[in-house]
């Protein structure tokens, strides 16, 4: 308490806050000595609000941080921002904010005591989580260019591995990209698989004389289970009958 002795005089700003019992004693310097009187009385701490820094999320929803009230109490209202944003619990310094969309909201917090009110803003920047849709998963031979596609619902693509969206390339081997799209720094990924199969590898075996009234020559190409084409040809067989001649089967 910060008070002049000599006239009474409290110096509230400079005192803390709480209860006090002030004795004033008047003495008329003689034997009859002294007389007291005191008085008790309360000096309440002024309302104090802080509502936090100023912060962004990403989605829906985000967590407020105001200061807990040393007296009073505290309540939180929206003030700027798009529709559709409510607070969990109005009187909770640390409560939830929820249906937030894109863009800026302004909420305050106002504290208040028998003192008065005293109130504090804060900002949330809202960016929204991008939705990202690709062409797939592609299986290609080996030599053939491939295209990967994405768009997203917000924000800017990109690819790793050097892949540019909508730009044919070539791939030597099979492998995983993966797109990435950008809203204010809420991101999202997908990833896509390329399959690059080998190019077949095959052997229609030695060529073969045969007489016009020989058997059916069985054909035996690797890797088996290809399929035989020509004049003459007929499953895996080769009928001679067909004539005199030269004959070329794949």
């Amino acid at each position: 308490l910060t008070i002049d002795s000599s006239t009474g005089e409290i110096d509230v700003n400079a005192s803390t806050p709480g209860t006090y019992t002030v004795s004033h004693i008047l003495a008329d310097g003689t034997v009859c000595g002294t007389d007291t009187v005191s008085k008790t009385f309360t000096i309440n701490e002024a309302p104090a609000s802080n509502a936090g820094a100023d912060f962004s999320v990403c989605g829906t929803s985000g967590n407020l941080s105001g200061n807990n009230p040393a007296s009073g109490t505290g309540i939180w209202s929206i003030t700027n921002g798009p529709s559709g944003a409510t607070v969990t619990d109005v009187n909770d310094p640390n409560s939830n904010i929820t249906g937030l969309t894109q863009g800026v909201y302004t909420v305050e917090w106002e504290v208040t005591n028998s003192c008065g009110a005293d109130i504090d803003e804060v900002q949330i920047t809202v960016s929204e989580i991008p939705v990202i849709v690709t062409n797939g998963d592609q299986e290609i031979c080996q030599g053939d260019e491939v295209t990967l596609t994405a768009t997203a619902s917000v924000g800017t693509i990109s690819w790793n591995n050097g892949v540019t969206n909508n730009d044919p390339f070539t791939p030597t081997s099979s492998d995983t990209y993966t797109v990435t799209a950008d809203n204010n720094g809420c991101t999202a990924s997908e990833d896509v698989t390329v399959t690059v199969n080998d190019l077949p590898t095959v052997d229609a075996g030695v060529d073969q004389t045969a007489c016009a009234n020989h058997d059916p020559i069985t054909l035996s190409g690797t890797p088996a289970g290809g399929t035989y084409s020509g004049t003459g040809v007929s499953g895996n067989e080769f009928d001679p009958s067909v004539g005199t001649g030269t004959y070329t089967v794949t």
